[in-house]
């Protein structure tokens, strides 16, 4: 004897499938531990959760149940000896064990194909709408609570980079916008033995120029750092070379380009005042003219670093110590004058500014958003509770390390703070 399905199956499974749906939120918006679940293994984890849930519930209600019956000689009603609820011949109780293994699914570390995968939570903060108060970008992913800087983004938006820093050693990390979603940060192919940092797209391009501490062409051995460059073609990075024309036998860092080619960098050579300082190189049909230091408000006898010059190369924030700061190490601003002095500098305002060092400023392509990055501490400015919490405490942005940040700034308006 059979109990007929009479639609109860359906609602069945759409409880599985609203469960399925749940989780799928709970993967995107839900509690940190849910995020470990990553794009490989999430088709895997949804199809675990509908079936688990639906044939529990199916063979538990709604599935022919299987009787064995016995006539009473002497009434002629049928008794029922056994009664067992089973689903494609394999009773509850089995199903009932293989309900969490379905779910156990998400814990395999399915090896990585060539297909394209898109990371969620960078997908999520490139679409969030950027505030007027500094804030942290993509926490728990990217700014993770271990020492990242320098962003770089390129025009057309396909392109994203940033440097991930750990002691004395750093790495270039690479994202591509392939069909409207961002791949996994990865390290990028020229990269690996030596340190590289301080990525920066010539705008309108994929041309991407960076600092490195990585032997010269005639060397074999590391030793300062010098400006190179490469660029993004067909799918891969082309070999960097380097920029004879700028390099010395000093340091040179922190590249940015305005959109005409002109090249500005941190380097602490002759001809400037003490310290570091911040230099400029008109670009040139074949590389770039002799570098000369800034004129006017910029530089002075303290270290100017890390300096970032909008695409139409009339305003430059840069890093400084200096007495008129909040400590640590802070962002100034200045104008390119008509006669291409540049105009006493100004300390950006309290939102971007803190007694932490903040640095390594970058102009968004949108044209009104700044990226920096800061070592401000977050909402966790003491360790309380056991060795547990200390420890992801630690492991959260705001925890004193560097943490990349974007806020949206009306450049036109701006003024000292």
């Amino acid at each position: 004897m059979f109990i007929p399905f009479k639609g109860r199956g359906l609602v069945l499974l759409l409880i599985a499938v609203v469960a399925a749906v749940l989780v799928n939120l709970g993967v995107d918006y839900g509690p940190s531990f849910m995020h470990g679940i990553d794009d490989n293994n999430r088709t895997f984890v949804v199809i675990g959760i509908v079936a688990g849930i639906f044939t529990f519930l199916f063979s538990k209600f709604a599935c022919p149940r299987e009787e064995q019956r016995l006539i009473d000689e002497d009434t002629g009603e049928s008794v029922i000896l056994k009664q067992r609820h089973s689903l494609f011949f394999i009773e509850v109780k089995y199903w009932v064990v293989l309900f969490p293994a379905f779910t156990l699914l998400a814990l395999i570390d399915f090896p990585e194909t060539d297909s394209w995968s898109g990371h969620r939570d960078l997908r999520r903060a490139f679409r969030s709408e950027v505030s007027t108060q500094a804030e942290v970008f993509c926490p728990e992913q990217i700014s993770d609570g271990m020492f990242q800087r320098d962003a770089a983004l390129s025009s057309d938006g396909t392109l994203f980079l940033y440097t991930l820093q750990a002691g004395r050693s750093s790495r270039i990390m690479f994202s591509e916008n392939r069909l409207k979603e961002w791949g996994e940060p990865t390290p990028v192919s020229f990269g690996g033995t030596w340190r590289d940092l301080e990525p920066a797209f010539l705008p309108g391009t994929h041309q991407l120029y960076f600092a490195s501490h990585r032997p010269l062409p005639d060397e074999t051995l590391s030793g300062d750092a010098n400006l190179w460059r490469t660029e993004w073609k067909d799918g891969v990075w082309a070999e960097p070379v380097p920029l004879n024309e700028i390099n010395t036998e000093g340091d040179e860092y922190y590249p940015s380009l305005s959109s005409d080619g002109t090249l500005y960098f941190t380097s602490k050579r002759e001809a400037a005042t003490a310290g570091e300082n911040i230099w400029m190189a008109k670009a040139t049909g074949d590389g770039f003219a002799m570098p000369v230091a800034l004129e006017g408000g910029v530089n002075t006898d303290q270290d100017e670093f890390n300096a970032a010059i909008n695409p139409q190369g009339d305003l430059l924030i840069f890093g400084s110590v200096r007495k008129d700061g909040p400590g640590g190490g802070d962002l100034y601003f200045s104008r390119r004058n008509a006669d291409d002095a540049w105009s006493e500098a100004h300390l950006l305002g309290i939102e971007i500014n803190t007694e932490r060092l903040d640095f390594s400023p970058f102009f968004d392509p949108s044209g009104d958003v700044l990226w920096f990055t800061s070592t401000r501490i977050g909402d966790h400015d003491t360790f309380e509770g056991g060795l547990k919490t200390i420890r992801k405490t630690s492991r959260t942005a705001g925890n004193g390390q560097g943490d990349l940040y974007r806020i949206r700034v009306y450049f036109d308006d701006i003024e000292q703070g």
